[in-house]
């Protein structure tokens, strides 16, 4: 997105609105400063596309770039949706999302978040067996927004 009008004097039409911040471990968003307020670029971009967002409605970006606001790369999503197509855990130890070591177990363990609650989906003696079970019911329950990592 560029300005197509000059709204400070240190800016000039044609260069690139807003900036990159970085909003929590890992994950950035393009802000655009206009009028004092502060707005997330992917929302205005959808807007400009599709009119406004109903409340409680995120937006997602499929690809899990949250710097990319190609149009194709936005959908709507709620909160519990767009937790699915999160990236894997910059604390994660095993490399895989859901999966984790049991120290009581001495297994491998898969986990899966349904509606904000983790379940587990059992225990295995290896990382694969436990990846696998994992995407599997990921893959059933998180449909179109199931990523694999």
């Amino acid at each position: 997105m560029y300005w197509n009008i000059k709204p400070a004097t240190q800016i000039e039409i044609g260069d690139l609105a807003g900036y990159m911040s970085q909003a929590s471990q890992g994950y950035y968003l393009w802000l655009i400063g206009y009028k004092r307020k502060l707005y997330i670029a992917a929302r205005i971009i959808w807007e400009m596309h599709y009119g406004a967002i109903p409340e409680g409605i995120e937006i997602d970006h499929i690809n899990g770039d949250s710097l990319n606001n190609k149009i194709e790369n936005l959908r709507l999503a709620n909160k519990i949706q767009q937790q699915y197509n999160r990236k894997i855990s910059f604390n994660n130890k095993s490399g895989y999302k859901g999966v984790c070591w049991s120290k009581s177990n001495k297994k491998w363990q898969a986990q899966i978040n349904i509606n904000d609650k983790r379940k587990s989906l059992g225990f295995f003696d290896s990382i694969e067996e436990a990846k696998e079970t994992y995407n599997k019911v990921a893959k059933e329950l998180y449909k179109e927004f199931y990523k694999e990592e």
